[in-house]
């Protein structure tokens, strides 16, 4: 089971066990199945910006992949309360990766054939462009999915609010 964490990007608490199960039992009254919903699209998520994020170059640092966090908050702003979800990557230099690694989103990841075709046989194709590990794995899947997320936890808020 993911952890809540209570907070925003800046000042947050990781809820202990005992807490953490208190606040689900608040959320899943409110929300019904959408939070576990929440949960599953954000591990499916991150799994995949993991799986196609590229290796740092720089051996000294720890590889950018394995600084992949993705979590379950509850957040409190001017306008109230809300669970929001996240998907990011804690190494400092995570938002300017650029490589030729990256498929563009919506895209697979560039082939390389090995060995490569006899040269009769090899089709000349141009060099994919180096994009942004973050916007192609990260923000642009997840801006994808945030619609339908929302759209799920109206109809379950909806539902567990005739019901009461």
């Amino acid at each position: 089971m993911a952890e809540i964490t209570l907070g925003n990007r800046d000042a947050s608490i990781v809820l202990d066990s005992r807490q953490d199960e208190y606040v689900r039992k608040v959320i899943k009254g409110a929300t019904g199945s959408a939070l576990r919903s929440l949960e599953l699209t954000v591990a499916s998520l991150a799994t995949q910006a993991r799986a196609g994020w590229p290796v740092g170059k720089s051996p000294t640092h720890k590889r950018s992949r394995d600084q992949m966090v993705e979590g379950i908050r509850l957040v409190s702003d001017g306008q109230g309360p809300y669970l929001g979800a996240y998907i990011g990557n804690d190494a400092a230099w995570a938002y300017y990766i650029r490589s030729k690694k990256v498929a563009a989103y919506g895209r697979n990841a560039p082939v390389t054939l090995t060995p490569p075709l006899p040269l009769d046989e090899q089709v000349e194709q141009p060099d994919p462009k180096a994009l942004h590990a973050f916007s192609e794995l990260i923000r642009k899947p997840f801006k994808a999915r945030e619609s339908e997320l929302a759209a799920e936890l109206q109809r379950e808020t909806t539902k567990t609010a005739r019901s009461a």
